[in-house]
């Protein structure tokens, strides 16, 4: 297993510039930050699982210790944060992120606040918030940005805890299947 000081001096990071990886460590749990390919921003994903219950925080930007360069956090990786059991409260996806991953919270059923999604946001990924065995535990209603363009299938499977309206915005030209299979809370669809 190569260290995050290996991996950032690695052969591919050609120029040494900035870190390609970097850890942020919280409050009982720590988050890697990745650049993406296309220099686009970071994507984030869980490092060190939590072991006992606290609240999520992803943040907007990050800043590299010893660079004075800031980046926005733009997507929540593929299985990103799959199956963190220990996260509580509500989720907030901050409004840099454009793309939450595929499996990217799936099975993460301790939530038990408001899922509140970025106003950038355009697609969410298969499985993205969906729950198996336990049902995912958010509260309040869920309110779908206009600039979603694709939502994946069962993204929001057995979300039973969400009330109101389910509003699907025009610009929405992809829903996969099941995607709100076993979602009771809403008035209508």
């Amino acid at each position: 297993v190569m260290s995050f000081d290996e991996y950032n001096k690695a052969p591919w990071n050609t120029f040494n510039i900035l870190p390609l990886l970097y850890e942020y460590y919280a409050d009982g749990y720590s988050l890697i930050f990745r650049i993406l390919s296309d220099y686009s921003g970071l994507e984030v994903e869980i490092g060190q699982a939590p072991t006992s219950n606290v609240s999520l925080e992803i943040p907007e930007t990050v800043t590299f210790d010893g660079f004075d360069v800031t980046h926005n956090v733009v997507s929540i990786a593929d299985y990103g944060f799959y199956e963190c059991q220990y996260f509580t409260g509500n989720l907030v996806i901050p409004n840099t992120i454009t793309r939450v991953g595929r499996f990217a919270f799936y099975n993460c059923n301790n939530f038990n606040g408001t899922l509140t999604l970025s106003d950038n946001l355009e697609l969410i990924g298969e499985y993205a918030f969906a729950g198996y065995g336990n049902d995912m535990s958010f509260t309040g209603e869920l309110i779908i940005p206009n600039t979603v363009t694709s939502i994946g299938q069962t993204a929001f499977q057995r979300c039973s805890g969400f009330t109101g309206d389910l509003v699907i915005p025009e610009g929405v030209t992809s829903i996969g299947g099941y995607t709100f299979t076993n979602c009771s809370g809403f008035n209508g669809t």
